[in-house]
């Protein structure tokens, strides 16, 4: 099996440049030596791996969401998916990769030394504790981390005016949605703008939601966690 060859004929779709390709090499064979030592990911199968991560995280560059925004933050990123592929691929933008687990940050604070990245920032750490990021967001991503009630509480502070939330959601982002209303959506100054749908490599369904933050009304101060217990 010729790996890189793999990779590579993957890549083409995105039409990406030959070297930000041979940096996504570079990535995928580090983490696949650093996966032995320490578990960053269980999806072990080389063509699962590139589908369920690679080709995954990328998929978001077919909404052409990513242009003129000047920090991302990545929430629950893990092995530095999507937030790390993407900061290989827009070295102008700034990356913020959060992950609360401390064996993962220090995996990226290692391939990000070894890609020689100069525009990302790793933080070993929760969401609800960045508040020296307060509004100062342009887009937050976030795949497979928590329900989505939950990660509209605890993220809305983080956005801009007008920013955007853009969440990676399997097929049940249709039984969570049922708990978002549209007097929660205004409590927290947040439109639903759009719903993208996509697929796998295995056809299994991605969908993206994008939420908008239209007001500044909702601060940090007003996250109640005991609520969200009851909705999720």
């Amino acid at each position: 099996m010729d790996r890189k060859k793999l990779l590579f004929d993957l890549l083409d779709q995105f039409k990406l440049k030959a070297e930000i390709k041979e940096k996504f090499n570079l990535f995928v064979e580090e983490i696949y030596l650093y996966n032995q030592k320490v578990n960053l990911t269980g999806i072990t199968n080389y063509y699962q791996f590139l589908d369920k991560n690679i080709y995954d995280s990328l998929l978001i560059l077919k909404l052409n969401i990513i242009q003129e925004q000047t920090t991302i933050l990545d929430v629950g990123t893990g092995g530095g998916f999507p937030g790390l592929l993407l900061a290989i691929i827009y070295e102008k933008i700034n990356f913020i990769l959060i992950d609360s687990i401390k064996k993962k940050t220090n995996w990226l604070i290692y391939i990000v030394e070894k890609l020689a990245l100069k525009n990302v920032t790793i933080i070993n750490d929760r969401i609800e504790n960045l508040s020296d990021y307060e509004e100062k967001i342009d887009l937050l991503l976030a795949r497979a981390v928590s329900k989505l009630p939950l990660l509209l509480e605890i993220s809305t502070f983080l956005l801009k005016k007008d920013a955007y939330s853009i969440f990676y959601k399997g097929k049940n982002y249709l039984e969570e949605s049922k708990k978002i209303n549209q007097n929660f959506l205004e409590k927290r100054g947040l439109r639903l703008e759009h719903i993208y749908k996509d697929k796998l490599l295995d056809n299994s369904e991605r969908y993206f939601l994008l939420f908008k933050r239209i007001n500044l009304n909702y601060k940090k101060e007003m996250i109640n966690y005991q609520r969200i217990k009851k909705i999720i």
